[in-house]
């Protein structure tokens, strides 16, 4: 039987998040590893206007709020 790899420790736990909550992690974490000038705020108001999103839609406080979550729980890569 194969070993558990180390991402699949709290896979259970990302699924309760929404898929554009997963998909603001995934451009977040991207533009923080590769694009170090670009802040995390910039990076977040910059997936926002890609995906269409208003204020009203995914505020960006709550935008900020869930990125950090998911950052502490499952970005096992420093």
């Amino acid at each position: 039987m194969p070993r558990e790899k180390p991402f699949e420790v709290n896979i259970e736990k990302f699924y309760k998040y929404k898929a554009v909550d997963i998909m603001l992690f995934a451009w977040v974490s991207c533009l923080e590893k590769n694009l170090p000038a670009v802040n995390q705020t910039k990076a977040i108001e910059n997936f926002l206007a890609w995906m269409g999103l208003s204020e009203d839609d995914y505020p960006l406080d709550s935008a900020k709020v869930t990125y950090s979550k998911m950052k502490k729980d499952y970005l096992w890569r420093k």
